[in-house]
């Protein structure tokens, strides 16, 4: 078991209060977000896909955009290495996590990890100390309508938060999308039945059928992506509480790029990110891809041959392959962040297409943390988040002895 080797002394945001989602790009309160499988369910008559609304953007700038020079430093700052429950209302490195998934940052500037084997969300404070911020110490389902700290959540994945405050939760086992209002503090389900299906398009995501989503992320219209990830499926809710399927057929595959959204195969979607455009990144874990949506509902591989591995650094990263990507995170300059899961790595892409690593190595029997972070091992990168400084950071979920832990990558500039 790892201990700490020194107080926590970190600033994990910059002064401007900012929030995010599971894509892990912040947002401004008042402006935009730049925002187990199951087996699927019968697949829904296809029709054009609704186009993704993009996003108004204001207020405080976007994140830095990703740094010319590779060189970054990487550092633990949550997570002492080792499996459990442990640490609330202490300092953050003593902790102890069960698979910490998705990251988000609050407007105070808080960061939230999805703690899904503890059935938790936990919050990080920029002084370093953590708490429990939503869940009991009973997995499950106990109803709406109660307060944070009474609400049951089961095994969630993902967070995220909207520009008005409120804080969206990826409930995977309990096959909802759970909401936090910001104002009330009481938590209601705003999709989902808690039944695993693909029904519901068309009418209230409140009397759909979700299957193990595993990830949301909001846009600053409050509109909602679900990666439906049993369902092989992304869905979406509107601000009106309507639910309609944006990508994938129900049955997972892969089929082409090129097309319209709804006549595309997934396979196991985990995560999601919006950029300041409107454009939506998704994750297709089991294609070994990562699928752009734009905004006119047309489907294209941007990452990935679909050869599960490691190659192309340097390269094309159309060309390159790659081995179930989880967490994304985008730039202001369109430079995507990505968690190659099991390849133990951080890769990113640039605006101009070239992939390189970040972040990781073969070694993920030592952690190697507090220096270069292309000497770091990890047992399996989940969740990313980047702060308004361009400081990215990493759940990672294991298996290794060094998994559990929440850590930040430092770029040089």
């Amino acid at each position: 078991m790892r201990v700490a080797r020194k107080p926590l002394l970190v600033v994990i945001l910059a002064a401007a209060a900012l929030a995010a989602g599971c894509d892990g790009v912040p947002v401004t309160p008042g402006s935009a977000s730049p925002g187990s499988p199951v087996s699927a369910a019968p697949v829904p008559t296809t029709a054009p896909s609704p186009a993704v609304p993009a996003p108004t953007v204001s207020g405080t700038p976007a994140p830095s955009a990703a740094p010319t020079v590779l060189a970054a430093t990487i550092s633990r700052i949550a997570g002492i290495g080792a499996s459990g429950y442990a640490g609330d209302g202490g300092v953050a490195l003593t902790a102890k996590f069960n698979g910490p998934w998705g990251l988000a940052f609050d407007a105070a500037g808080t960061l939230w990890v999805a703690d899904s084997g503890n059935s938790r969300l936990r919050k990080i404070t920029k002084s370093g100390d953590i708490s429990s911020g939503l869940g009991t110490a009973t997995s499950g389902f106990n109803g709406d309508n109660i307060t944070e700290q009474a609400t049951s959540l089961s095994q969630p994945y993902g967070v995220a938060f909207s520009a008005s405050g409120h804080t969206y939760v990826a409930d995977t086992y309990a096959n909802r999308i759970r909401r936090l209002d910001g104002v009330t503090r009481l938590v209601t389900t705003v999709a989902g039945i808690g039944t695993g299906g693909l029904r519901g398009d068309g009418g209230l995501a409140t009397q759909a059928t979700l299957s193990n989503p595993a990830c949301v992320v909001v846009n600053s219209q409050e509109t909602l992506y679900i990666a439906d990830r049993g369902n092989n499926a992304i869905r979406m809710v509107t601000a009106g509480g309507m639910i309609s399927t944006v990508v994938g057929t129900g049955t997972g595959g892969y089929n082409g790029d090129s097309k319209l959204g709804s006549t595309v195969s997934l396979r196991f979607p985990e995560g999601l990110a919006l950029d300041k455009t409107g454009n939506l990144y998704i994750a297709d874990g089991g294609n070994s891809r990562i699928r752009k949506l734009t905004p006119d509902g047309i489907v294209r591989t941007i990452v990935g041959n679909g050869t599960a591995g490691f190659s192309g650094d340097g390269g094309p990263a159309l060309a390159a392959s790659i081995n179930r990507p989880i967490g994304m995170a985008v730039a202001a300059d369109g430079t995507l962040f990505f968690a190659d899961a099991d390849n133990h790595r951080i890769r990113m892409v640039r605006p101009d297409g070239t992939i390189q690593t970040v972040a990781g190595s073969t070694a993920i029997a030592s952690a190697n943390d507090d220096g270069p972070a292309l000497q770091a091992g990890f047992g399996r990168p989940t969740g990313l988040a980047l702060d308004a400084d361009g400081n990215l950071f990493v759940t990672d979920t294991g298996p290794s002895p060094y998994d559990q832990t929440v850590r930040k990558i430092t770029f040089t500039r």
